[in-house]
């Protein structure tokens, strides 16, 4: 058996225990690794537009190490997921959607707001990754005109004729 311990006041954080070394600590987590609950299907973080536009600029080496940093399989954090917002949120420059006022049918659908900042930084991201980033897309908020306050943002609920 091995024993790590981590402790944010321990300047051993994730060091391994001899297994004869007394353990002070209340709680232990035991992990059986033959039990599985769920699968995990890797690891990641946001592509939101506000970091998007504050890494663009950045120099290009040091974007190039940012993203090494995250996404090298080699050298860095190897991640493969990225969830992106649909329409703005809350780390994002302004707020603004992707269809225009009382568009329902959503015949003037446009993503290409996100060409100048999230998806080029996506594409870096894939490159240095040499591979695709499964990406999960969720919104923030629906447009403000399916809204009750008629707001983006101070809450509101959606209204009925949108729920489906």
């Amino acid at each position: 058996m091995k024993i790590y311990v981590t402790d944010k006041y321990d300047k051993n954080k994730l060091s391994q225990l001899s297994n004869k070394s007394s353990n002070k600590s209340k709680t232990m987590i035991f992990i059986n690794n033959k039990i599985k609950y769920q699968k995990i299907i890797g690891f990641g973080g946001a592509f939101t537009e506000a970091a998007c536009y504050t890494l663009s600029k950045l120099s290009k080496e040091n974007q190039s190490k940012l993203l090494n940093a995250y996404f090298n399989k080699e050298t860095g954090l190897n991640y493969n997921l990225g969830r992106i917002h649909m329409n703005s949120s809350d780390f994002s420059l302004e707020n603004y959607t992707y269809v225009e006022d009382y568009d329902s049918d959503l015949s003037t659908f446009d993503i290409s707001r996100e060409l100048k900042y999230v998806i080029p930084t996506i594409k870096k991201a894939e490159k240095i990754r040499q591979n695709n980033i499964d990406i999960l897309v969720s919104p923030w908020s629906p447009p403000a005109w399916m809204k009750t306050n008629n707001n983006m943002n101070y809450g509101g609920k959606l209204k009925s004729e949108y729920a489906e």
